[in-house]
């Protein structure tokens, strides 16, 4: 039977190995207890065949009405993906799992932008005001703001490692390291509590888009890897939910020259996924603009998938922690990775114990569930 090998980078030193096994089967769950500050898995797969399936994470909740109550799954939902790359010889990748954004804040944390989650997530944006009646503002001291939620961090498999939490970044390398991601799933936008509370879900292709302001990243906009921070007013206006990471993040063009104060008061944006050989996506080492062909899908460094699967954070996907195949809409929490050995490198014409149900599951999935990638 094949054995994994994988470790932790360990350079915050506060991160601990969180990974499952069953037969085949190796489930990798967020190592740190930090949702802002954490760091990836260095896993060597072997040579043959395995299957690569990634749950993004989801934006943080807001609360009722700006009271203490959180709105429980307000926050957008991470998406779904999968695919069958082939590996001729071993190789090293790094497991970047995204972390889920933080809640609204808290009574105790007015001017305090609740942050994504580690993994270029975008921070809520802050609700300022100022009053000149004590009593006004003693009574909205004694209330949570209208903070928006963090953005979920994105949750990715690549070539090159870089060290997201060194400081100051050196921004060629870091470009580098997020140029080298062959499979990205999207997380979703932090909620809020004002006109429009929920974030929105990690997408597919492309995440949703709201209002003339609010865009989720697709595969040519957006920035590569990063979520933008929601929109914070000075006015007492409220502030929007953080973007949500993915291949490319979501982001808002709002002009805060604007009137009108109901934009601030909006869930934050999902980001796109990304597979590579998957027919639609774009390879980061194309210029803007490029339309998708069956050549710029695949990553430059020639691994692909097959078999591939996209689902948005709105649909139903393939539960991680079901032993029976459970189906689950949306992911809600850190980001999460499975890969499923298929072929014995050992015995070419022979295949690991591979359950026969989850190839007819897979099947019936897709058929009960079908997917148009947009």
């Amino acid at each position: 039977m094949l054995n994994l090998r994988y470790s932790l980078r360990n350079s915050t030193r506060n991160s601990f190995l969180r990974v499952k096994r069953k037969s085949n089967v190796y489930l990798f769950e967020y190592p740190c207890d930090s949702r802002t500050y954490c760091e990836p898995y260095e896993i060597e797969l072997p040579v043959g065949e395995c299957k690569v399936e990634l749950w993004g994470s989801s934006g943080g909740d807001a609360r009722v009405k700006n009271k203490p109550q959180l709105i429980k799954r307000s926050g957008g939902n991470g998406s779904y993906v999968s695919g069958i790359i082939h590996i001729s010889q071993k190789v090293k990748l790094y497991l970047y799992l995204g972390g889920q954004g933080e809640d609204q804040a808290s009574v105790n944390e007015l001017q305090n932008a609740s942050l994504g989650g580690w993994n270029f997530e975008g921070k809520g944006g802050i609700d300022t005001f100022e009053y000149h009646d004590v009593n006004k503002l003693v009574e909205e001291r004694n209330t949570p703001p209208e903070n928006g939620a963090g953005g979920g961090g994105a949750v990715d498999l690549r070539l090159y490692y870089y060290d997201i939490n060194s400081a100051p970044i050196d921004k060629d390398e870091l470009r580098k390291s997020i140029e080298s991601r062959i499979i990205v799933a999207g997380s979703g936008g932090g909620a809020d509590s004002g006109e429009k509370p929920y974030g929105y879900p990690g997408g597919k292709l492309s995440a949703k888009s709201l209002t003339p302001y609010l865009f989720g990243g697709n595969q040519t906009n957006g920035d590569l890897g990063v979520g933008a921070d929601g929109i914070s007013s000075d006015d007492n206006q409220g502030a929007s939910g953080g973007h949500g990471s993915g291949f490319r993040g979501g982001y808002n063009t709002f002009d805060k020259t604007k009137t009108t104060g109901s934009i601030f008061e909006w869930g934050g944006t999902g980001g796109s996924s990304y597979i590579s050989g998957h027919f639609g996506c774009i390879s980061p080492n194309y210029p803007p603009g490029t339309e998708p062909n069956q050549i710029n899908n695949i990553h430059s460094s020639k691994f692909y998938f097959t078999n591939t699967v996209m689902k948005s954070g709105d649909e139903a996907m393939p539960d991680p922690f079901s032993d029976d195949f459970g189906i689950i809409i949306g992911h809600v929490g850190n980001g999460i990775c499975r890969i499923t050995f298929l072929v014995n490198p050992f015995c070419q014409t022979c295949y690991t114990n591979f359950p026969m149900s989850w190839f007819i599951y897979t099947h019936i999935f897709m058929l009960v569930c079908p997917s148009f990638d947009v």
